[in-house]
């Protein structure tokens, strides 16, 4: 290949890295094997990479819809211009078949006077991927599989400031397993986790959107956020609870309808506002909570939390 690089083929192309070199207006100079390999793998086709300007590439990419190009680009112009020293990223490159990831470095050198620039993608896949994991473990209760309340307290944050931004509503429960104590010294631990674990199967199926979480909040009680939603469709939503519970059939119990399985349920929409804080919330749902238990359990009570401007607080309309 031009510039030179001849004599360094045998050791580039024993690299699993894919490296490129790219002059200062983003004309490749030089590939190495595994370049070409994974562009033939990816795109199908043989190609002559020499001549072809890198940045125009990333461009098309952008064009196709892969937004992560665009910062990529920044990242190496910045690099060509003298702007950094050097830029690394990591970027998606998800195939049909699987997730990928690359971490991408570009560093400047001299070459027989003139200042190339060696582009190296390195993939780190497994890597991404165990770091996933571990998130998506300290996001997740490990007995129900659904989020934690460290993940509830984000998503929360996160969904808050979103509809205050769009002037959206979000409706927030927060659910009760009723006489779960009783339940667990009858029955025992291994019953009661089971309780558990199908009462949060249940509400995690009413929670199909992104915008939608449902999360172990503590002990036997969950939270559910559903923004951008108004009071009437979340009651309805928790109706359905309410009635696909008496459907459920706890493994383990003897006789099999032993456990009379029932939820109370708080259930308030809110529209965020700097006048209204997530903590008001949270607490008036929690209020509202407690009234289900005390006016018999096995229900939903719910409330519409406002600020009135009037009287300069809040207000609720049941």
């Amino acid at each position: 290949m031009s510039y030179g690089f001849q004599h360094l083929d045998s050791i580039l192309d024993a690299l699993p890295e894919q490296v490129v070199v790219i002059d200062g207006s983003g004309v490749i100079k030089y590939v190495n094997q595994s370049w070409e390999t994974f562009g033939l793998n990816n795109g199908g086709q043989s190609i002559d990479w020499l001549g072809i300007n890198y940045l125009k590439e990333c461009d098309l990419a952008c064009e196709a819809g892969d937004l992560s190009a665009l910062e990529v680009v920044a990242g190496i112009t910045s690099v060509l211009e003298g702007e950094v020293p050097i830029y690394q990223v990591d970027y998606p490159c998800h195939s049909p078949y699987q997730q990928r990831w690359f971490t991408m470095r570009i560093t400047p050198f001299e070459f027989e006077q003139q200042r190339l620039f060696l582009i190296v993608h390195l993939d780190v896949t497994a890597r991404k991927l165990a770091e996933n994991e571990v998130k998506r473990l300290a996001h997740h209760d490990s007995l129900t599989k659904v989020a934690n309340r460290r993940r509830f307290d984000e998503f929360y944050d996160r969904e808050w400031r979103r509809c205050q931004r769009r002037s959206d509503p979000l409706c927030l429960a927060l659910v009760d397993i009723d006489y779960f104590k009783e339940l667990n010294d009858t029955f025992g631990h291994q019953v009661g986790d089971r309780c558990l674990i199908e009462v949060s199967q249940l509400l995690d199926q009413y929670c199909g959107r992104s915008c939608d979480l449902c999360a172990r909040y503590g002990g036997d009680e969950f939270a559910i956020v559903w923004s951008g939603m108004a009071l009437k469709q979340a009651q309805v939503l928790t109706d359905r609870i309410l009635h696909e519970l008496t459907t459920i059939e706890i493994s383990g119990v003897v006789p099999r309808h032993a456990v009379d399985l029932t939820l109370s349920i708080g259930l308030v929409e809110v529209y965020p506002s700097d006048q209204i804080a997530m903590s008001d919330a949270i607490q008036y749902v929690d209020d509202l909570l407690y009234q289900s238990k005390e006016n018999g359990r096995a229900q939903v009570t719910a409330s519409v939390l406002k600020f009135d401007e009037k009287g300069g607080g809040l207000s609720d309309r049941a």
